[in-house]
């Protein structure tokens, strides 16, 4: 069915419609090596990657950097009821990191092991799924945040240039109860989440000390949002005026 409805909307768009028809087909999810298409990407001359465990902060970071001319992606994810200011999120990627956790059995509230992750490294099949899905969505100034990557990063930074990390943690109590209130998520559930993400960071930034990274706390960032917000653009080198982007009403707890 979902060709047979590809087929008629090719009839019906031109030449220079048929990137639009690539992403249809990515959206009826009819596979992910087609959609990743030709390699195209340009040489960048950094690669933000924005880390940190769900509910943490990480949308408001994003919010941050796409106000600093950041490519984030032609394909944002839409606001939604849960996150009224937007995601922020490259559907490409949240696509590829839910691919690679599935592959090494698990998602993004049942995380795989490190070791079944580790052993993905190698596959071609995968490493060419990466590549294309990185290299596609590459651009001068770019970069993406998806909180999954925290789990998949050893598996895309091969494949990832220039690559600088800004890493958001926030009280996990805070967290815990947020993922309750958003998926039902218990308690106890929320904490182990926590853990598991933010060692997989930790582990990660301690064996690769030399790629640039900023921490940042969602706490101090509420606090004083121009002081972290200065740090973020002394970090990345950008000059240009920000505006206020933290909405303390929207905060989740």
């Amino acid at each position: 069915m979902k060709f047979k409805i590809l087929k008629k909307l090719y009839s019906l768009f031109s030449q220079r419609n048929k990137e639009k028809i690539k992403f249809l087909k990515y959206y009826l999810g009819i596979g992910l090596n087609k959609y990743a298409g030709d390699a195209v990407g340009k040489n960048p001359s950094k690669t933000i990657i924005i880390l940190g465990m769900h509910r943490s902060g990480t949308s408001v970071i994003s919010k941050i950097i796409y106000s600093l001319d950041v490519d984030l992606g032609k394909h944002l994810i839409e606001p939604s009821h849960d996150n009224k200011e937007g995601f922020y999120e490259n559907r490409d990627i949240v696509r590829l990191n839910n691919y690679l956790l599935a592959k090494a059995g698990g998602m993004w509230h049942s995380p795989p092991s490190k070791e079944n992750i580790i052993k993905l490294r190698g596959n071609k099949s995968i490493e060419k799924v990466i590549k294309k899905v990185i290299l596609r969505n590459q651009n001068d100034l770019w970069g993406f945040k998806d909180p999954r990557t925290s789990l998949t990063l050893r598996l895309l930074i091969p494949f990832i240039k220039n690559p600088y990390f800004i890493i958001c943690y926030r009280d996990k109590n805070s967290v815990a109860k947020s993922l309750y209130k958003r998926e039902g998520i218990s308690i106890k559930r929320g904490l182990f989440l926590w853990n598991i993400y933010n060692n997989s960071i930790k582990k990660f930034i301690k064996e690769n000390n030399k790629i640039p990274s900023l921490e940042i706390n969602f706490e101090k960032l509420i606090e004083n949002e121009k002081r972290e917000t200065e740090r973020i653009k002394k970090f990345l080198g950008i000059k240009k005026q920000t505006g206020k982007f933290v909405n303390k009403k929207l905060i989740h707890n």
